[in-house]
């Protein structure tokens, strides 16, 4: 289709969502197609979410957290979330960023909707994949889907741009690279972690004995084997440090609805994952 053709074919006859804001199915696909034409014409992006789960608590979930100019739909037996993105020439930064930032607006999706102890898949798919590419209804739900299933593969939030997997975050936790317990995810590489949309920065010690704990989740685990285990020296009966360094833990996870550490008075600590 040329440009022309594009800019002059007729958009579908606008429809409304029902009485709790999401569309139906058929609704929803003619709500993309609007969209796409829209997103080519103003040179913007467009990503469409699908997530797995409980369709009416996730909708509630984001309802109060997504702009007016998104739109919640049903997609098969998913929820369906479509992110417009209106650049203003001004101030946007260049078409790189500007995927990278629809990349970790997705991310915080993830964390919006993951406060509840179950699994929820996420797979998005994000166009154009380069400046004043195409935008297609078809290939937005294609897209999505197949990160949808790889989600629930690999147990994290699956990011497609355009045909391919969606890596290049600009930050050094790429989705391939954060790991997910409860509405906690971790950066392999480095000490920082997010809470739902919120950022988490932790020192070399205070994350090596979250990942100590973490490992051993719903299990007591005794000061002296923290100490050999973190610190790398045996435990001679003062338990300032240990207790410090979980202090310090039990404030930076207070946010979080699914992580926990319990003191068991005289023995150690449990960290339990569901709460």
């Amino acid at each position: 289709m040329t440009e022309t053709a594009t800019a002059t074919a007729p958009l579908p006859e606008a429809v409304n969502p029902s009485a709790d804001g999401v569309y139906p199915e058929v609704f929803f696909r003619q709500r993309v197609e609007e969209e796409a034409h829209r997103a080519h014409r103003m040179h913007s992006i467009l990503t469409l979410v699908l997530i797995q789960g409980e369709t009416a608590a996730l909708a509630h979930a984001l309802r109060g957290g997504i702009r007016r100019m998104d739109v919640l739909g049903l997609w098969k037996r998913y929820l369906g979330v479509l992110l417009s993105e209106i650049p203003r020439e001004e101030v946007s930064p260049g078409f790189a960023d500007r995927l990278s930032q629809q990349a970790q607006g997705i991310l915080r999706i993830a964390g919006v909707v993951d406060t509840e102890w179950q699994e929820i898949h996420l797979g998005a798919c994000i166009l154009p994949e380069q400046k004043s590419g195409k935008i297609e209804a078809d290939q937005l739900l294609t897209g999505a889907e197949k990160a949808l299933l790889e989600s629930a593969n690999d147990h994290q939030p699956i990011l497609y741009k355009g045909h391919r997997r969606f890596v290049d975050v600009p930050r050094k936790d790429s989705p391939s690279t954060l790991v997910r317990y409860g509405d906690l995810h971790l950066g392999k590489d480095n000490h920082r972690a997010w809470i739902g949309s919120d950022t988490v920065d932790f020192l070399p010690k205070e994350f090596d004995l979250l990942l100590y704990l973490l490992k051993h989740q719903g299990k007591l685990v005794r000061r002296e084997v923290l100490c050999r285990s973190v610190w790398g020296y045996d435990y001679f009966g003062s338990s300032r440090t240990v207790d410090m360094h979980i202090a310090k833990l039990r404030k930076k996870l207070k946010p979080s609805r699914t992580l926990h550490i319990k003191t068991l008075k005289g023995e150690g600590y449990r960290l339990d994952l569901n709460g």
